[in-house]
């Protein structure tokens, strides 16, 4: 076991690597998963030069994508969307601990121009349509 340099780190490695010099024996049970998370988050981060903003990227288990995107009032936006719809969002503060948690949920994998190739399906275009339906009865008065 060691606890090999990366040039960018989870908060769970630094914690991890601090455990080393204090208890190796729980630090070895818990080497694994941090590993793992740690050469994931630090991958995506060389591939996408340090900024995730725009980062498209998918579960290897699920057919689920997330983005990372400026949050439109201050911060960033983590849009998760599957190939019907979107499904949900969450605004952070900072990009990088969005990557972190979304790697720390199982995503893994760029996939650049997902959310293009799932927006031009029919499914898709029906949900807009009743997206935009419910819209206009919810928000817009007459």
């Amino acid at each position: 076991m060691h606890a090999e340099p990366f040039i960018f780190e989870t908060k769970s490695w630094r914690a991890y690597r601090d455990l080393i010099k204090e208890d190796l024996g729980l630090a070895q049970v818990l080497e694994q998963g941090h590993r793992r998370q740690q050469e994931t988050f630090n991958a995506l981060m060389v591939y996408t030069r340090g900024d995730p903003v725009g980062l498209e990227i998918r579960h290897p288990l699920r057919a689920i994508w997330a983005f990372i995107s400026p949050a439109p009032d201050s911060g960033y936006r983590v849009t998760y969307f599957d190939e019907r719809f979107f499904v949900s969002h969450r605004d952070v503060k900072d990009p990088a601990d969005a990557l972190e948690d979304l790697v720390a949920e199982g995503f893994a994998i760029p996939d650049r121009g997902a959310l293009d190739r799932c927006s031009r399906t029919a499914c898709w275009n029906e949900a807009l349509k009743l997206e935009a339906a419910r819209f206009a009865t919810e928000y817009v008065t007459t």
